[in-house]
């Protein structure tokens, strides 16, 4: 064998390896990253929330009064992260706010002021916890308030009570409230100055503006214009789910749907069984069914029915076209969102603040897949983020600030995608890890980036203002500061 043909035969032995590994590397950058998928979708008014299966948070649409949480009040027609919240299990979304349930039974909420339990005075750009509620399993959130169920049952509320849908007369709603007599509870909803939940019986209970919703909790109740106090719906029992806007929707655990609130008792929905899971905007409804298909109906006039045509309404249920292994759907003014089990994500309807993530502003009536790039570009390898542990070698001037105030850093992660970086550090007798002019001093040093510190078990998320050279909010596991 000669020369060339050995060098030959040897440049395509190492082409072939070459071209394996890299194979494998990208099928191992693209498995890894792919099991970020989302979770689970709410809506607000003309926004949209999605959970990663990271614990992460992305919202889009309206953000007027910060309810994207990403830090800004400008709208977004594709997928921003919020920041500053993580280990998180369950989404809702209000008219102008947004919630969040945390692993560790804690809540978070942004957006507008009256409706994130703070007792803050301005609306949150950013997620705060909400005050006085823990051990939470579930949340929900409707035109103004939100709701909470603790694990032991108890029901507590926050936000607008012009209606008395907090469950007390004269309260100002700032602070979370529990709602009395009421135990034993599995799910809790809002809608239009009302609120309703389920029992673990299957028998449901509502209280809140009754004037025009009429809760069918008795016939001489219709006159009530509201009432604080939880009462209990009649001729409607073994249900699993609720659901509220101007009127109610309630799914039974043998999959038919329930409609009540515009005069008379409940009645069921025609046209649609197997139902798993229900949602309604504010004029329209929306279910999955058990084969994965998704049913509307009710007013078309922005296409939230997604059936592709220009009916104006609906009545009996139609077919949302295109869909199929859908696991939850949500609804919000106008519009339409559902997930399917693969974590995809598709919307249709009004899109004026691009609440259809989409990247445009136009409404459609037909679904449209929100793209999220949750997979790593595999043509970009360099992605993976950096960590330092050769800290004598390090420079950089927030190790010497560092270093000024008594703390040691023995590792630093950056994170290349968004610059921020998480120094974790022993303290040797220096100054609080959460002393203001400490975190501000940092602040400086790392060119007022957002960063975070973590000291043992102790640790504080700083958020900046890059243009203003400021801070603005730190959340640490004491308690949140806006500045």
């Amino acid at each position: 064998m000669n020369t060339k043909r050995i060098l030959f035969l040897k440049a395509i032995s190492v082409f072939c390896l070459t071209m394996i590994s890299l194979f494998f590397s990208l099928s191992t950058i693209a498995q890894s990253d792919s099991k970020y998928k989302i979770v689970a979708i709410a809506t607000g008014n003309k926004h949209c929330i999605a959970l990663r299966s990271d614990g992460t948070v992305w919202a889009w649409g309206n953000n007027e009064h910060g309810q994207l949480g990403n830090g800004t009040t400008t709208k977004s027609n594709k997928p921003v992260q919020v920041k500053g919240l993580s280990n998180v299990i369950a989404i809702a979304g209000g008219e102008n706010h947004s919630v969040a349930l945390k692993k560790d039974g804690t809540v978070w909420a942004w957006g507008i002021k009256e409706c994130l339990g703070n007792n803050i005075n301005n609306d949150s750009k950013f997620p705060v916890q909400v005050k006085y509620v823990k051990n939470i399993i579930s949340i929900a959130a409707g035109f103004s308030n939100s709701i909470a169920v603790q694990k032991d049952g108890t029901v507590w509320t926050w936000g607008d009570n012009m209606y008395l849908q907090l469950g007390k007369e004269d309260y100002d709603g700032y602070l979370p409230l529990q709602v009395k007599g009421l135990n034993n509870v599995k799910q809790a909803a809002c809608g239009l100055g009302f609120c309703i939940v389920v029992k673990m019986d299957g028998t449901v209970w509502a209280w809140g503006w009754n004037k025009n919703t009429h809760f069918c909790v008795d016939a001489s109740d219709i006159n009530d214009e509201t009432f604080a106090n939880p009462r209990k719906v009649q001729k409607i029992s073994n249900i699993k789910e609720v659901y509220g806007s101007s009127y109610i929707l309630a799914l039974k655990n043998n999959g038919l749907v329930f409609r009540w609130g515009d005069g008379g008792f409940p009645e069921v929905v025609k046209g649609v069984g197997d139902v798993k899971s229900i949602n309604e905007g504010y004029a329209h409804s929306l279910a999955v069914k058990g084969d994965g298909t998704v049913w509307a109906w009710g007013l078309n006039d922005q296409g939230q029915l997604g059936n592709g045509n220009a009916v104006k309404k609906s009545f009996p249920p139609m077919q949302v076209n295109g869909l199929s292994n859908m696991i939850s759907i949500a609804a919000g003014e106008g519009y339409s969102v559902a997930l399917g089990g693969n974590g995809t994500v598709w919307a249709w309807g009004a899109n004026d603040k691009g609440q259809l993530g989409d990247g445009t502003f136009t409404n459609k009536n037909k679904p449209v897949k929100v793209e999220f790039n949750l997979i790593t570009n595999t043509t970009n390898l360099n992605t993976q983020n950096t960590v330092i542990t050769d800290i004598p070698n390090w420079k950089h001037p927030v190790k010497e600030e560092l270093l000024k105030y008594g703390y040691d850093p023995y590792k630093v992660e950056f994170i290349k995608n968004n610059k921020y970086p998480i120094f974790y550090v022993d303290n040797n007798g220096g100054a609080s890890i959460y002393d203001t002019d400490f975190l501000k001093s940092i602040a400086q040093k790392n060119s007022y980036w957002d960063f975070k510190i973590i000291d043992g078990k102790k640790s504080v998320e700083v958020y900046c203002d890059k243009q203003k050279r400021k801070i603005i909010k730190t959340i640490s596991d004491i308690e949140t500061k806006i500045y």
